[in-house]
């Protein structure tokens, strides 16, 4: 019967060490930098290189075109008419009158709350 019962306990004993080692980050650090060494060369094997130079030219093309877009979009430009396709008409003035309605209704807001106080 003790002889059992110490078998019990050296498993007990091993399961608990075994959990404590799986749920440690040092222990899973080596083995996903292993994984990373071996898969290293595969990723670049199977990256063409043109890859590396087309892709990115394509997103930048793709932001560029896209901020044209924001931009209009967020300050409500309008398209000249015969002009480049990204180009834009800024009505200048009508921007300026709202930037001073702003700034406006915000000193009201200080000027009230100057007067609660």
């Amino acid at each position: 019967m003790g002889r059992l019962r110490d078998f019990i306990d050296f498993i007990k004993d091993s399961l608990w060490i075994t959990k404590i080692c799986f749920s440690s980050g040092w222990f899973w650090l080596p083995v996903v930098f292993g994984v990373y060494i071996c898969a290293m060369p595969l990723i670049a094997l199977a990256v063409h290189p043109a890859t590396l130079l087309i892709v990115p030219a394509i997103l930048i093309a793709y932001l560029i075109i896209s901020e044209d877009k924001r931009l209009a979009a967020q300050y409500s430009l309008k398209k000249k008419d015969g002009s480049m396709p990204g180009a834009v008409k800024w009505d200048v003035k009508k921007s300026v009158e709202e930037y001073f309605q702003i700034l406006n209704r915000k000193q009201e807001i200080q000027d009230k709350q100057e007067i609660e106080e």
